[in-house]
């Protein structure tokens, strides 16, 4: 007889499957997410070009490693397994937090780029004091809060 797996539509969240590689991958991209928000809180990081660079590529790997894990025994093509199901991409709980936060930061960036640390004239501190390094090695000046909105 074969055996068919069946999605169940029940509240209870099911068991998320995840392994221990993709637990370190959820790790390694959070310390990413956690250096940037030590940054929007002004903590002054002392070497900043190589925060920044551990923070970029600690969230990309983070990401790679992840989407590496879940479909490895996988077969090639399109994946949209269970998304109406799962409560990050289907109107839960999670995806109005991100939502709410997203929203909030490009807000904040659009309207009063001074709280997350733009200069005008003085220095930079904060998230857009991160992103400086990178700023002066491709343009040769200061971030503006447009360039840390395309880095992001």
């Amino acid at each position: 007889m074969k055996s068919t797996e069946h999605k169940s539509l029940s509240v209870a969240n099911p068991d998320p499957e995840i392994d221990q590689v993709q637990k370190g991958a959820l790790a390694l991209g959070f310390l990413g997410l956690f250096i940037i928000l030590l940054s929007l809180f002004n903590v002054d990081l002392p070497n900043k070009p190589i925060f920044l660079a551990v923070s970029i590529l600690s969230i990309f790997a983070g990401i790679y490693l992840y989407a590496k894990r879940m479909y490895l025994n996988q077969p090639e093509g399109i994946k949209n397994n269970g998304v109406w199901l799962k409560s990050f991409t289907s109107r839960g709980n999670w995806a109005w937090v991100l939502g709410v936060v997203l929203t909030a930061f490009y807000v904040v960036l659009y309207w009063y780029p001074e709280y997350l640390g733009l200069g005008k004239g003085k220095p930079n501190t904060g998230v857009i004091a991160l992103f400086d390094p990178l700023s002066y090695f491709l343009k040769n000046q200061a971030a503006s809060e447009w360039f840390v909105y395309g880095v992001l």
